[in-house]
């Protein structure tokens, strides 16, 4: 049977976002990506990731080789007085991500689409809000 490889998954998408200079820098700091929705979210800019969704399809049994899909949501949060920042940071991950085949020691994920976005302005927190999907696919052995 291939072996589940979500907790890969989730520290190659991890590892790729903390480990960017460029997202690290309009971040303003380190330890600002973060895996699962923090309770008490308090230092703006951040990135908070969550693995939605996943899928094992075995595509040959006599080789146990698997096909894993996976969904990864990706929200990203400001609160400078516009946009800009939430969608400068939304742009480098969209760099990091979209189209690219991520490898790691572990894992090899082929393939990496954004499938979605949306924006939005929580009024009573002055927070901008920018949420993203990613679908992530890789071969399971």
């Amino acid at each position: 049977m291939p072996t589940r490889s979500n907790e890969k998954i989730k520290k190659l998408i991890y590892d790729t976002l903390k480990n960017d200079a460029t997202l690290e820098g309009l971040l303003k700091g380190v330890n600002k990506v973060i895996h699962e929705n923090p309770l008490n979210l308090k230092e703006y800019p951040c990135v908070v990731y969550t693995l939605m969704e996943e899928e094992d399809e075995p595509f040959n049994e006599d080789l146990f080789i698997g096909i894993s899909r996976s969904t990864f949501e990706i929200q990203i949060f400001s609160n400078s007085p516009s946009s800009r920042e939430a969608d400068g940071i939304e742009n480098r991950i969209y760099e990091l991500l979209h189209g690219q085949t991520l490898v790691s020691t572990d894992i090899r994920v082929f393939s990496v689409n954004r499938t979605s976005r949306s924006s939005l302005f929580e009024i009573d927190q002055n927070i901008h809000r920018v949420i993203t999907n990613y679908a992530v696919v890789n071969v399971l052995k």
